[in-house]
């Protein structure tokens, strides 16, 4: 890990080797939150809109208050744009993760809109890809009559399981299949 990248985290900058959240953290307990995953190309971002849209519509879904500065067009692609220069990504590849979590204690019980934690991190891409081999997973999807698969929840806890099978298998990344046996 580089000591020396930031993060973005409610509402400002640090090094991304400070802890964030306390062990009672809902975040930490339960993956209370969603995230999204974007490519930068330079500081052009892939599909930002797509993203923005499928986050906000995610954490809408799970009653969770979307961070003002998410909403704000310019003021937030100028955040964006100074994490990838802190991070000397600002003229090259780049992945950007935002995760949103959920304010709160422990208990299932979310009570009333308790806000939430930003945190937006940018790493380095990988470069160089050959092929990829993969291995069906024993482990199958959650269906979409339990939990919507078209958002990014932080509880990711089957696809964890399920790639772990295929890195045993020698495979790079798994294969997962509905509960019915159609590819995922």
């Amino acid at each position: 890990m580089n000591d020396s990248r930031s993060i973005y985290f409610n509402g400002g900058f640090r090094s991304e080797s400070e802890p964030l959240f306390t062990g009672n953290a809902r975040s930490v307990m339960y993956g209370d939150g969603c995230f999204e995953t974007f490519r930068s190309y330079g500081g052009r971002y892939f599909h930002l809109g797509d993203h923005m849209r499928r986050l906000q519509e995610g954490l809408n879904y799970l009653g969770i208050t979307v961070p003002g500065v998410l909403t704000k067009g310019p003021e937030f692609l100028s955040l964006l744009d100074q994490l990838l220069e802190r991070n000397d990504m600002q003229d090259r590849d780049a992945l950007v993760r935002i995760q949103v979590s959920r304010r709160g204690s422990r208990g299932y019980r979310t009570g009333d809109s308790e806000g939430a934690h930003l945190v937006i991190a940018s790493y380095p891409t990988k470069t160089d890809y050959g092929p990829i081999a993969l291995a069906t997973a024993g482990i199958r999807r959650i269906p979409a009559a339990s939990m919507p698969p078209q958002f990014k929840f932080t509880n990711g806890i089957n696809y964890i399981l399920a790639a772990s099978e295929a890195v045993k298998k020698g495979a790079d990344d798994a294969l997962m299949l509905t509960i019915d046996g159609s590819v995922s």
